[in-house]
């Protein structure tokens, strides 16, 4: 069965049974700052959960994009992912426990075609409630086990917000138990057994202390990977040989002329690469885009990863990839995503950016940080100074270098690189000279503040946008694909002067992305921004987030 054929049956399911079919929202949670990106399905209805929103509609139903940051350096394996799609039925204090136990053995029996005799449950360990709904509903008391909070708590999403116990059905593989446990194996046990579907049910909030208060209402709350479905419904060993990763791993086989299955590295690195553009288009396709900071410097991981990969399968290759790995994700997610192709060329210049600027930075250090590895596994450590040359000379990410160490079995002296790092920020502070000799302008003398410059301490800010320039004049707005000029209140990036190039890079508000292109100062105390919107509009007033590309930076200083 196609991944598209099981979302599509598990939302006609859940319509038939009286819910409301929701679109996903966003990666970038709205008005949540206890989350960096949308980490289930019940994020979008947690205003509902908690009654801050009241609702005449009690039964929702969704396919969800998420994204796990905790996963990222696990991706390579056959298991782990960053993004998936969570499929899920919702209740706003209308059904609870019977119902969602019913319709979700319901559905994956006579709708999946997964044999009962397969699945197992677990409940929470006091759940008695759970263990008898389970049982006349069909799964044997000899297939049901209790768990912990470890297990079979969920929640909250972020530092706070609603939880409950929980209920999971679990596929069975059959065969022994691969930790040499067959007398008790079952869920949680090894890789025989596979979570499918969990069962949320909402009770209580939990605050920014850990504190538990009940809902208005209980409520329920259910998730299942359509990977994981997908999975078990085309009979294959791994996440990455389901269709919905089989043409993005083709099109990485064609483009780095290598083979999946040809040898573990070799299918270690193409895992990361396919797995690592698939999240980097959907994130960028919902306005992310790259940083040091927060959601940005997710992405940028992302990205630097697959490329740093990318290198090792094919390290003859000097053409811009990501961006037709990107291409089959478009091609293989779109029709349920039509986000993905609206937002299509501006994805493969975020990704071809990326990857020319750390490709250059890759060229530059990655021997040199080979060289010091070796030493390293002679001496045990890799001194801060070299990790600071490499950092301030070659522009290594530090992260990477972390990360290549890791690999290699190799730890580095982070307390004294630090030191060093802080010196640079308080010599740079303290040496600055923000002086421009150009000549004045009316257009920007009009511009009643003026535009402070933080960029000696940092490389992202936020500031409000004071004015919008586009063709000689001041207007209100920019909208999609229109170029134009942005001055900002206060800026990290750097107005070209000294033989200094300006900076480039992003300026983000709630309804657009403005990427910058160049920074001029044309008259004493304002700095342009001069570019483009990727998407969205955006309008003056408008709160907005600056972002400097700190690699574009660093090679023009």
């Amino acid at each position: 069965m196609l991944s598209s054929e099981i979302r599509r049956k598990y939302l006609d399911f859940f319509e038939n049974q009286k819910h409301q079919i929701m679109p996903s929202s966003s990666l970038i949670p709205a008005e949540d700052p206890t989350l960096l990106l949308t980490t289930a399905g019940m994020v979008q209805f947690k205003p509902y959960f908690t009654g801050e929103i009241s609702t005449d509609i009690t039964r929702f139903t969704s396919s969800q994009k998420c994204f796990r940051v905790t996963d990222l350096e696990e991706v390579g394996d056959e298991t782990h992912l960053t993004f998936f799609e969570m499929l899920g039925n919702f209740s706003i204090g209308d059904y609870f426990k019977k119902e969602a136990i019913i319709w979700s053995l319901d559905f994956v029996t006579n709708y999946l075609g997964l044999e009962k005799e397969k699945l197992w449950a677990t409940i929470y360990t006091d759940d008695d409630e759970a263990l008898n709904l389970w049982i006349n509903a069909g799964i044997p008391a000899d297939r049901i086990r209790r768990f912990g909070d470890s297990d079979n708590f969920w929640g909250p999403a972020g530092a706070e917000g609603p939880c409950g116990p929980c209920s999971e059905l679990h596929y069975d593989f059959g065969g022994p138990c691969t930790a040499n446990n067959d007398d008790n194996c079952g869920p949680n046990c090894c890789a025989r057994f596979l979570e499918l579907w969990n069962l949320v049910f909402m009770q209580y909030f939990q605050d920014l202390e850990g504190n538990r208060t009940p809902l208005p209402n209980p409520n329920i709350d259910t998730g299942m990977g359509l990977e994981r479905a997908a999975m078990i419904l085309q009979k294959v060993n791994s996440l990455y040989e389901t269709d919905l990763f089989i043409p993005i791993i083709e099109k990485v086989e064609v483009i780095y002329k290598t083979k999946y299955g040809s040898n573990t590295d070799t299918d270690y690195a193409i895992r990361v690469i396919a797995e690592h553009v698939r999240s980097a288009t959907f994130l960028i396709a919902d306005g992310v885009v790259p940083s040091n900071e927060g959601r940005g410097y997710v992405l940028r991981r992302l990205i630097r990863r697959a490329i740093r990969f990318s290198k090792k399968i094919y390290p003859e290759s000097n053409d811009l990839c990501l961006n037709q790995v990107s291409k089959t994700v478009i091609e293989t997610m779109g029709q349920h995503y039509p986000d993905l192709i609206a937002g299509e060329e501006f994805i493969y210049k975020v990704l071809d950016q990326e990857e020319l600027q750390f490709s250059k930075i890759l060229d530059r250090g990655y021997d040199y940080l080979m060289q010091l590895i070796e030493q390293g596994i002679n001496d045990g450590i890799i001194p801060g100074e070299e990790i600071f040359k490499l950092h301030d000379t070659y522009g290594f990410p530090i992260e990477v270098t972390k990360e290549v160490a890791e690999e290699n079995g190799v730890n580095l002296d982070t307390d004294n690189f630090e030191q060093l790092m802080e010196g640079q920020k308080t010599k740079a502070r303290s040496s600055a000279d923000f002086t421009g000799d150009i000549e004045a302008n009316k257009i920007y003398s009009s511009i009643n503040s003026e535009s402070s410059f933080i960029g000696y301490e940092k490389i992202e800010g936020n500031s409000t946008i004071i004015a919008i320039i586009s063709n000689g004049k001041q207007i209100e707005k920019l909208e999609s694909k229109e170029n134009g000029e942005i001055i900002l209140s206060s800026t990290p990036f750097y107005a070209e002067a000294g033989g200094q190039l300006g900076d480039k890079g992003y300026i983000q508000t709630k309804t657009g992305t403005f990427v910058v292109e160049d920074t001029q100062s044309p008259i004493p105390g304002i700095i342009s921004h001069k570019g483009y919107v990727a998407n969205g509009t955006v309008f003056i007033t408008e709160d907005s987030s600056a972002n400097v590309d700190s690699i574009y930076r660093q090679g023009t200083s």
